[in-house]
């Protein structure tokens, strides 16, 4: 995806975040999730373009609010989510 968006699209290392369980980059606990959207989102202005890609374990609650047809919230399973969730 990194290639991907940076070859055909134009994207800058420095305008790129990685969150990755591989040893090497920030991991995708709930926390750094929550703090690359937010980043995100301070960052960004009417305009511009903004991707973002998702690769990993999900899940669904029971809706609590009406608002899903389904009765059913999808979520993102973060890294060490049960560790998390104690």
């Amino acid at each position: 995806m990194v290639k991907y968006i940076k070859d055909v699209h134009g994207f800058t290392d420095d305008n790129i975040t990685l969150l990755l369980d591989d040893g090497e980059h920030t991991e995708p606990t709930k926390a750094n999730i929550l703090k690359a959207y937010s980043d995100l989102v301070a960052a960004t202005q009417p305009g511009d373009a903004v991707f973002t890609h998702y690769s990993g374990h999900g899940g669904k609650l029971r809706d609590d609010n009406g608002d899903e047809k389904d009765g059913y919230d999808e979520t993102l399973v973060p890294v060490r989510f049960l560790l998390e969730c104690l």
